[in-house]
């Protein structure tokens, strides 16, 4: 903890070399955020050691370091020492971008056409969207078009193409996907990598309201099918996949594709630093789980 006295500066570079020594998670917090001084702050900002302000941050981040070397013990010995899978693509990659990627990695996406390639759907009902590196929120744009009939998929490009120009878009690209109708959840699955941590998978509800409902749950990279079912669990919705109140049960496809979620992650750990698949279509058991959307952004 600290306070925010003048002269605090002399003493800051002394606590964070003495972080480094002990070889324990050391962090800096205070409630006086609105006290620091500039060249206090300048110091937080060019220093890895983590600064977390006020109260409720500061019991959360003892929750998080607590829950992070809680689940330590399910590492190997070979943790981070295995190479990594070396990324070619661009630094902030969209769908287009990754979906034959995770497809080859066993995380299954929606069946998607480039219609600014030529391509032609195969399909009666479609999800028409315009991809960019340059626009990370599709949505807050209406640049995704939902329900769109297969004959209706060119004009619907060209709407999208609109938008692009009018937003001055220099790099992208408008595709087609076939519409998840018989889906019965949407799940969040992310990813940051973090340098002191690690790689971090994060599980929640997902949806255009994920960043609302902050369900979520973490673990670290990579993991086992165990821990991917106890992920689920601790959302909450395990239930689901085992058949609630009389429904059909969800498929449990899922929690393999979360651990091959996991194992990409860690695969491209050198480079990657976020990852974002939202929505993950979950369906009733027999139809696989999908993955509607991708964005992945690269050191």
């Amino acid at each position: 903890m600290m306070g925010a006295w003048e002269g605090f500066e002399r003493w800051f570079a002394p606590i964070t070399a003495w972080a480094y020594k002990i070889g324990k998670p050391v962090f800096l917090g205070g409630n006086e955020v609105f006290c620091l001084g500039d060249s206090l702050r300048t110091q937080f900002n060019s220093d890895p050691t983590p600064v977390v302000h006020g109260t409720a941050r500061i019991a959360r981040a003892l929750s998080g370091m607590q829950q992070y070397y809680r689940l330590q013990y399910r590492l190997t010995d070979e943790w981070f020492s295995t190479p990594c899978t070396p990324w070619q693509g661009a630094d902030t990659a969209t769908f287009p971008d990754l979906a034959d990627e995770l497809n080859s990695a066993g995380i299954t996406t929606v069946d998607w056409w480039n219609l600014t390639k030529g391509e032609k759907p195969d399909a009666t009902e479609l999800a028409v969207k315009l991809e960019s590196p340059q626009l990370l929120h599709k949505s807050d744009e209406q640049a995704v078009l939902l329900g769109v009939e297969s004959g209706a998929a060119n004009s619907s490009a060209e709407q999208l193409e609109t938008i692009a120009k009018k937003l001055d878009l220099q790099n992208y690209q408008v595709i087609a996907q076939q519409m998840v109708g018989d889906s019965k959840l949407e799940l969040l699955v992310g990813a940051l990598v973090d340098s002191t941590v690690g790689p971090v998978l994060t599980v929640g509800l997902g949806g255009v309201t994920a960043e609302l409902q902050k369900q979520v749950t973490h673990a670290l990279c990579p993991f086992d099918i165990g821990v991917a079912r106890g992920l689920i669990e601790e959302l909450r919705i395990l239930p689901l996949f085992e058949g609630y109140r009389g429904q059909p049960p969800l498929d449990d496809s899922l929690f393999q594709l979360l651990v091959n979620v996991s194992q990409w992650v860690y695969d491209h750990r050198d480079r990657l630093k976020e990852l974002d698949l939202n929505p993950v279509f979950v369906r009733n058991s027999g139809s696989p789980a999908l993955v509607g959307d991708a964005l992945a952004i690269f050191n």
